[in-house]
């Protein structure tokens, strides 16, 4: 799930970043060793898909690793994951936590915001579809 999410968010900053005059992104991630080696792998595969999307190896130009406790950035991400994975629980099961107070917060869906977040949650439906237009896509490029 995390390369889904990953890639989704990567696309979503680029598309975002293609309608600026000469675009230069660079990422910062969290130094997690379970997930940064993932991370690193798809931004890899993302820059060298020069075929079907080539802005990205136009507009991606780096990637690092740091330790959350340092990046005040990388703090914010990990407090919106956090809630997000408690709002899915609530969403899925009803399990309700403290902070449910905040989500609404990062639900940024304002014309006047040049970025845009809504976050959503995928059920069993929702991945099925998203794994059939995958499928697709693969089967395109063959």
């Amino acid at each position: 799930m995390i390369l889904i999410t990953f890639y989704k968010v990567v696309r979503q900053i680029v598309e975002y970043a293609n309608i600026l005059p000469d675009p230069t992104v660079s990422l910062i991630c969290d130094d997690d060793p379970s997930k940064a080696c993932e991370c690193y792998k798809q931004y890899d595969v993302m820059r060298q898909n020069v075929k079907e999307q080539p802005e990205n190896r136009r507009i991606l130009k780096s990637i690092a690793f740091g330790d959350s406790t340092h990046y005040m950035q990388l703090q914010a991400a990990d407090l919106l994951a956090w809630i997000l994975r408690a709002e899915s629980l609530y969403e899925f099961f009803g399990e309700d936590y403290n902070l449910r107070t905040l989500l609404p917060e990062f639900r940024i869906e304002a014309p006047e915001f040049k970025l845009q977040c809504a976050p959503a949650f995928y059920g069993p439906v929702q991945l099925k579809q998203f794994e059939q237009l995958c499928l697709e896509r693969h089967r395109k490029r063959k």
